[in-house]
């Protein structure tokens, strides 16, 4: 049984995380159109634990904010988020009601740094192209 992002993420994640799989590689051949949106809309995802303490392990244990207050504490990630390219735009989907980022969340977590109020470039990830949810 290969492993997937929704057979991988624990149910304390099920709540705000989509409960299907993608692969960012296909989602960035789509031709999606890009615009803008406040950070605001998004940063909620930085007080979640959404990333791993250990990566590659999926550990869904780390809060991203930790990062951002704490940079020396989990230097990896946050040399990541130094090095997040925002020429990128974040791709999102909407679920359950708001904004959930499917990847770009250390470009995400930059912007905050950065103290910016628009993902200036934000590929939007229409209901209608959202893949079945994944049996659980």
């Amino acid at each position: 049984m290969a492993l997937t992002m929704a057979s991988l993420t624990p149910d304390h994640a099920a709540g705000f995380w989509p409960d299907f799989d993608w692969d960012n590689r296909l989602l960035w051949s789509l031709d999606l159109p890009s615009s803008s949106m406040e950070v605001d809309e998004l940063s909620w995802l930085l007080d979640l634990p959404v990333w791993s303490s250990r990566p590659p392990a999926p550990l869904f244990d780390l809060v991203p904010r930790t990062v951002i207050e704490s940079p020396g504490v989990h230097v990896g990630h946050a040399r990541r988020v130094l090095h997040a390219d925002l020429s990128y735009p974040l791709l999102v989907h909407h679920h359950r009601g708001r904004w959930v980022v499917l990847d770009g969340l250390h470009r995400l977590a930059k912007l905050v740094c950065r103290g910016a109020t628009l993902a200036t470039v934000c590929r939007v990830l229409p209901q209608h192209l959202a893949p079945a949810p994944a049996a659980r």
